[in-house]
């Protein structure tokens, strides 16, 4: 959508974005694509999100509202579901760091970030 949606206050999709353990440092709207939102996310530290917000009470194919789904998530499966998260992306890095590489930019964010993902892990880091 080329234009921001009416009705979202940014600071609502910085505490989303939080639930996930992602502090947005940047955010900066694109205006890409039909049908929903789209942000640029930066942690102001290397990594960077594609955020994606829907307005569900206009898609009727989704049901009426942020309600369709039927249910609250619980809790519980999703912290689970943040623990695969990371598992996932820290065994992405050990692999990258199993073969042989070179140290670059690249690979100097991708320590700095599997660094982190060990210490939230160990209960060191922020959740």
């Amino acid at each position: 959508m080329e234009d921001r949606p009416g009705g979202l206050d940014e600071g609502d999709l910085r505490d989303a974005l939080k639930a996930w353990g992602i502090t947005a440092a940047a955010l900066e709207y694109a205006p890409v694509g039909f049908g929903d939102y789209h942000w640029t996310v930066g942690d102001g530290e290397g990594p960077r999100w594609f955020a994606t917000v829907s307005d569900l009470p206009a898609k009727n194919h989704c049901g009426t509202g942020a309600d369709a789904a039927g249910r609250e998530p619980d809790p519980s499966a999703m912290e689970f579901y943040r623990l695969r998260w990371d598992l996932e992306e820290a065994a992405g890095y050990v692999d990258q760091f199993r073969s042989p590489h070179e140290r670059t930019p690249d690979t100097e964010t991708a320590w700095s970030d599997l660094s982190g993902i060990v210490a939230q892990l160990a209960g060191d880091g922020p959740a």
